[in-house]
């Protein structure tokens, strides 16, 4: 599973994101900013935004840190996951 993090550098609740996702494996950290066609190609209108994208699930996006951590959560019991 390939895990994209879209955070800014102005976004206080992007490093909470990042502590929560500190120990995820394979996790990419992308400046929303400086990945514009990115974000435009998953539609990220905020962030922090955690983009997942699986072979056995397609891409889902996560947007705020309550959803983040419900991913971190859920994957924790999931073959599919972190």
């Amino acid at each position: 599973m390939e895990k994209i993090l879209l955070t800014s550098k102005t976004c206080k609740h992007c490093v909470t994101a990042k502590e929560i996702l500190k120990e995820t494996s394979d996790l990419i950290i992308k400046d929303v900013e400086e990945n514009e066609e990115l974000a435009a190609k998953y539609g990220v209108r905020a962030v922090p935004t955690l983009i997942t994208i699986c072979e056995c699930e397609g891409s889902k996006t996560y947007i705020g840190v309550d959803q983040i951590q419900e991913f971190v959560d859920k994957s924790q019991k999931k073959e599919c996951g972190l």
